[in-house]
């Protein structure tokens, strides 16, 4: 069905951090605008939101943008890591958004708030570059600010502690909701595909967002969004701007310990395996969602990336034995528990 221009349209899309979150809603944004749809903002109507937009967040715009997050003990909605509350009407929340960033994963509650919206879209990043931007960003000073402090003294070593725990993360991120395609349908787009075929992975979203876009809205859509122009405005969250940076960010010890996590799920989508398989950032091969997915092999590229009893029972003992310092192993434990207790349903 194509939506009647001007017509209400709620979206919600989802990635796991770092993923190209920021340059995907600014796609969807300028979609919109492009197709005459009408555009609608909790967050703009809401007292709190003149005042947020005078704070220093992460990036340009950000106080204007509806963020939600589903946990089990209810949904909230939130500014950054500033400011959060509790979503009282979740129905009347959805009706009152066009695009809603989500970045949380698959839980039961999950299944009952997704159907509120009209459109779905997921985007999925190759997770050894994932890693890489975020152990940069965890650097910015957003995140010194507005984060519990790291005490990790550069991004290699950031990286070097956080790698396994990313590429377990995304596994569980990408297999939990390619999980449940057959019972939510949803849009995937990947972040090499809009890197190296903009103009396809485009026409994919707007067809299935049921709009029509001219090639001139097509050209201005590439241009609002270019890295040029996001770079300029965000350059401490718009980085790079490239694949495969894993390449030459990772030694070959990093990158065969991603395979060993990882790789089921990295040849399920698609995505290269070895640093030969990438010319000038440019993987050789797209990655893509197989058009008849297997569930018991995405079974499979889960359950082998999950943490088994022995292999948890080495982690403790290199965590508590390895060479960080008592503060940063306090601050981590911290962190653990707070992550733990935040996520456990309610009783």
């Amino acid at each position: 069905m194509t939506p009647i221009p001007g017509s209400p349209l709620s979206i919600l899309h989802s990635a796991v951090h770092k993923s190209g979150n920021l340059w995907l809603s600014r796609i969807l944004r300028a979609v919109e605008r492009h197709a005459g749809l009408e555009h609608r903002s909790f967050v703009q109507t809401h007292p709190i939101h003149a005042t947020a937009r005078e704070w220093k967040l992460s990036y340009s715009g950000q106080a204007d943008m509806d963020f939600m997050r589903i946990l089990p003990d209810g949904c909230y909605w939130r500014i950054s890591d500033v400011h959060q509350e509790r979503i009282a009407d979740v129905e009347d929340y959805v009706r009152r958004c066009s695009i809603v960033w989500c970045i949380e994963p698959i839980i039961p509650r999950s299944l009952e708030v997704l159907p509120l919206f009209d459109r779905i879209v997921y985007l999925i990043r190759d997770p050894r570059d994932v890693a890489v931007s975020l152990s940069k960003f965890v650097f910015t000073p957003h995140v010194r600010t507005n984060w519990p402090p790291h005490y990790e003294p550069s991004p290699e070593s950031f990286l070097t502690h956080a790698l396994d725990m990313e590429l377990r993360d995304w596994v569980a991120h990408v297999g939990g909701w390619l999980r449940i395609r057959h019972r939510i349908p949803f849009h995937v787009v990947f972040y090499e595909r809009f890197l190296h075929g903009f103009e396809a992975e485009l026409r994919g979203l707007a067809g299935y967002l049921g709009v029509d876009l001219p090639e001139s809205g097509m050209s201005a859509i590439r241009e609002e969004v270019s890295f040029r122009s996001m770079h300029g405005a965000d350059p401490d969250h718009v980085r790079k701007g490239r694949s495969g940076q894993w390449v030459s960010a990772l030694s070959e010890k990093q990158q065969s310990h991603a395979l060993a996590v990882a790789g089921p799920m990295l040849e399920l989508l698609g995505y290269p395996s070895a640093p030969d398989e990438i010319e000038d950032g440019r993987p050789r091969e797209l990655p893509r969602v197989p058009a008849s997915l297997d569930s018991a092999r995405l079974h499979r590229a889960i359950a082998h990336a999950r943490r088994g009893p022995v292999d948890q029972a080495r982690r403790v003992l290199e965590f508590a034995f390895g060479d960080r310092s008592l503060r940063v192993k306090a601050n981590r434990v911290k962190l653990w528990t707070r992550e733990t207790l935040l996520r456990r349903p309610p009783r």
